[in-house]
């Protein structure tokens, strides 16, 4: 059979057995196009968005070369061989330290917030998730770069003061979303009796009462639940590891201090309704 017939023979069958409406065909049309459409629309976002990125790091570096406070060139002679060395100033550092967690804790929100359960109808989550799709991950990338900017300029300003000031507000927000995302999957806390959710005061008021209380709507004597007291104790050591590296690089006790009652308000008044929980009878304690 030569090739032209096996055209023929393909063609004719093919008109046989499938019968499409002129509005069928060009509704597969467009299909076609948009998903071509698509596939050059994200193979090309990769290559503006890296030319970008290294167009905005090329500048920055040469401020930073440019810039007197950035670093100090020293000369040092070895012998008959001279040796060009950079010594970054602390200022350089603490822009890294600075701008690695700020682009870290940015990142761990969005995070946080899109696999949070409870909030997965709220209208403001849906306008999130719409914009971390892969379509606009470089958009985040490239303010990622831009955010450089400015980090850099304000690093320069400061004094080291305010500078352990940042870091500390930094590590504090970080203390938050860790705790957002150990109750990512929680609920609020609910009587085991007769399902009601308590407010937010009955359940603040009910962290600083006796382990036993009872309920206010049916009346019914509830038991603090060994799992919540395990959820609870569980999630202190990373808060508490994070206030003892900030005492070992010798950070001030005021703002450690301050970092440790914004955690601790935070965990009263939000974290606590969720990592809570109560039983009908008297469990052990551990």
């Amino acid at each position: 059979m030569e090739m032209n017939d096996f055209k023929e023979k393909w063609k004719k069958e093919l008109d046989t057995n499938l019968q499409f409406t002129q509005q069928e065909k060009t509704q597969i049309i467009n299909k076609i196009v948009s998903s071509q459409n698509n596939k050059i629309h994200k193979g090309n976002w990769a290559y503006n968005t890296v030319l970008a990125g290294f167009t905005i790091l090329g500048l920055f570096f040469i401020m930073i070369t440019l810039s007197d406070r950035s670093f100090t060139l020293n000369t040092m002679t070895l012998g008959s061989r001279h040796l060009d060395e950079i010594e970054f100033t602390s200022n350089f550092y603490w822009f890294l330290i600075i701008y690695i967690l700020t682009v870290f804790t940015i990142t761990a929100l969005i995070f946080t917030i899109i696999k949070t359960t409870r909030w997965e109808n709220k209208k403001w989550i849906l306008y999130i998730k719409i914009y971390a799709e892969r379509k606009y991950v470089p958009l985040l990338i490239f303010f990622y770069f831009l955010l450089a900017i400015p980090t850099f300029l304000v690093v320069n300003i400061l004094q080291i003061l305010f500078l352990q000031l940042w870091l500390v507000l930094i590590v504090s927000a970080l203390n938050c979303i860790y705790l957002l995302w150990c109750i990512r999957n929680s609920e609020q806390a609910a009587c085991p009796h007769c399902g009601c959710q308590f407010s937010s005061r009955k359940i603040f008021s009910m962290s600083w009462n006796a382990y036993r209380t009872k309920c206010d709507k049916c009346n019914e004597r509830i038991f603090h639940s060994t799992s919540s007291k395990k959820k609870n104790s569980s999630m202190f050591p990373v808060l508490f590891l994070t206030y003892f590296i900030l005492g070992f690089f010798q950070f001030p006790f005021p703002f450690i201090l301050m970092s440790f009652l914004l955690n601790s308000l935070v965990f009263n008044l939000y974290i606590s309704k969720f990592t809570m929980s109560f039983s009908k009878e008297d469990e052990p304690l551990w």
